[in-house]
């Protein structure tokens, strides 16, 4: 899938802290990446499972990041 986009749904206030201080640490909802040894993502097509899913009940705003899985091969990241 080199050369696609995938999204990584992120709560508005931690993004706002990645700006801030230049990282962002959030695997998914309520999970670091320390923790869970990734980021999760999907696919436009499977966007809104996951917004009307596992973010459903979400209260705080959501920012759609957009992943360049190019660029991440680039840099020797393996994207699955």
């Amino acid at each position: 899938m080199v050369g696609h986009r995938v999204l990584h749904i992120a709560f508005s206030d931690d993004w706002a802290a990645c700006e801030r201080f230049g990282e962002y640490d959030v695997a998914t909802r309520n999970t670091l990446y320390e923790v869970a040894g990734f980021v999760h993502a999907t696919t436009l097509s499977a966007l809104a499972s996951v917004l009307h899913g596992p973010y459903a009940d979400a209260s705080i705003p959501l920012v759609p990041a957009v992943i360049d899985e190019e660029s991440l091969a680039d840099e020797g990241i393996e994207v699955v």
